[in-house]
Parts: structure tokens; sequence; C-alpha cells
């Protein structure tokens, strides 16, 4: 939404907004603990800053340790929650 909001397209915000709303119970990161979602929070700080500065490097860096780093937390999610399944990949 950070990165959406500024285009002023009201209709495409609702529509997000809209879908994130539906979606919210079922989300990972409502069953993730709080230090973690702190970090994935400055991970998300550090890609806009990186986005807005144009940054390229730096935004490829910021986001593959994002990545790494979202992995790793949905990896440690209790497998009976019921919001990830072990396809076998």
């Amino acid at each position: 939404m950070g990165l959406t909001r500024p285009s002023g397209m009201r209709r495409l915000i609702h529509m997000l907004e809209s879908a994130w709303n539906i979606t919210e119970p079922v989300q990972l990161m409502v069953h993730v603990e709080p230090a973690q979602r702190a970090r994935l929070h400055e991970d998300h700080r550090d890609l806009l800053d990186a986005f807005l500065a144009r940054d390229v490097d730096r935004l490829l860096t910021t986001s593959a340790a994002h990545h790494r780093r979202l992995n790793e937390v949905v990896a440690s999610l209790p497998p009976d929650s019921g919001l990830v399944t072990d396809d076998g990949d």
C-alpha cells in the first residue's frame, strides 16, 4: 500500500484494501512472533528507502535478504496451523 497509495488511483487502492481485509484472517504474518514481525517491517522500510532513493543495487540486496528471512519465518510456523501445506518442495 505504501507504494500504491501515492498513485492516487482510488479505485485500485480500494480494491487492494478490500482484498487485504478479506484475506487478513488467514495471513501468515498474524501468526509470526512480534520480534520476527518487527524485523520484517524493518526490511519493508529499508526496501522503501532504497526504492525512493532509486538505488537498484541496495533494493536488490535488501529484497534478497528479506526473501530469505521471510522463508525462514514461514518455515518456523507450526505445521498444525493449517495455513501452510507440505507439498514436498
